[in-house]
């Protein structure tokens, strides 16, 4: 875990819905779901920029684009629809207190819930490596924050501190979100 780990929501249940799905649907929620989707600054279904110049353009490119990388679709999918939110930066103290509480050996990662994409995919190039977290781990992570106010400046500290107690409260009153505490890695999205 690095400097420039971030945590953002996920929507576990909704990805576990799309691991199962079959072409078609996929393709039907790829559409019903197009204009949320194209609105977003970054967005990983790029099968979507076919869209915009009709639906028989889109089904022609969809249909090639599955048959040769069914994984990269459904891993953009998943990109775009499940994970939500501004993306938030863990510190270094935020991820110490995490890291060295006994609860964090013990979560559900990426590897358990998405399939294995295979390596020759863009999908295993490009998926987002992450463990899934509860508000009890965002709270472990806000006490070690303020355990350490003092090592940090105020500024820093704030700045930290206010994203994290959003993101326990907002887990809080949605027991369908957790937190993905996302590796950095050396792609940039």
């Amino acid at each position: 875990m690095k400097e420039h780990d971030r945590l953002q929501l996920i929507d576990i249940p909704r990805i576990n819905t799309f691991v199962r799905m079959s072409r078609e649907e996929i393709r039907q929620t790829l559409l019903d779901n197009a204009d949320d989707i194209l609105s977003r600054e970054d967005k990983r279904s790029y099968i979507l920029f076919a869209y915009q110049h009709g639906l028989a353009h889109f089904d022609r490119h969809f249909d090639s684009s599955y048959r040769e990388d069914p994984d990269r679709i459904l891993q953009g999918l998943i990109d775009d629809l499940c994970f939500s939110g501004p993306q938030i930066r863990v510190g270094f103290w935020a991820r110490d207190g995490y890291l060295d509480h006994p609860s964090s050996a013990d979560v559900p990662t990426c590897h358990e819930i998405l399939p294995p994409w295979d390596r020759y995919s863009e999908a295993w190039v490009y998926y987002r490596e992450f463990r899934v977290l509860s508000a009890d781990h965002i709270d472990i992570m806000i006490d070690s924050l303020t355990k350490n106010r003092d090592q940090m400046p105020t500024d820093e500290y704030v700045t930290e501190l206010l994203p994290l107690k959003t993101l326990s409260s907002t887990l809080r009153n949605d027991p369908v979100l957790n937190a993905a505490y996302i590796y950095d890695t050396n792609y940039r999205y």
